[in-house]
């Protein structure tokens, strides 16, 4: 086919293809909204807030509930990496060290070497999970960053919630009473 031809049949499917053109914004018309309810959604000077319940299942917390309890300044983890004590499990590593403020605080941090990026977020939001449920029972002024190991991700989620809390036992990190004594007393 030549070059010319070409062309003819370019020119020739573009005169005959009709475009609809449209000059102004589409207005939906009112029989369109039939079958919407129009309850449907917060009202707009309530905002999107979700509520905490749906149904008697709890939901997770928001994360503005978190953004106080997970280290997120770099500055913030390598000074605990700097100064923090390690303790070291089949599953995960753990720094901590004092942190000069009353709540306790938690880093996660997870390197490419544990995999791509579904891997990697996959390893934050498992210890992200196991932190939120031992926020209440944690001592008061320290930090801690976890550094999750490739083990971690396959082990179930029973042993590695109890590696988690034994770790945390072990460096008198959990509040054992209620009266805010800690479990290992000889850990600073």
């Amino acid at each position: 086919m030549s070059r010319h031809a070409v062309g003819e049949d370019v020119l020739y499917i573009q005169a005959t293809v009709e475009f609809k053109t449209q000059t102004g914004p589409r207005v939906q018309e009112a029989d369109e909204y039939q079958g919407w309810s129009q309850g449907s959604g917060p009202a707009a000077s309530e905002g999107t807030r979700a509520p905490d319940r749906l149904d008697g299942v709890v939901l997770m917390p928001r994360a503005s509930e978190d953004r106080g309890f997970f280290l997120r300044r770099s500055a913030d983890i390598e000074r605990v990496k700097r100064d923090g004590r390690r303790f070291q499990t089949p599953l995960f590593n753990l720094l901590s060290c004092a942190s000069g403020t009353g709540n306790t605080r938690i880093g996660i941090v997870v390197g490419k070497r544990l995999g791509g990026a579904v891997t990697r977020n996959r390893a934050k939001r498992m210890f992200r999970e196991l932190a939120r449920q031992v926020r209440e029972q944690l001592v008061g002024g320290r930090a801690l960053v976890v550094f999750p190991r490739r083990e971690a991700l396959l082990a179930r989620h029973p042993r590695l919630r109890e590696a988690w809390r034994s770790a945390l036992r072990h460096e008198g990190l959990l509040v054992s009473e209620p009266d805010g004594r800690c479990d290992n007393s000889a850990s600073v």
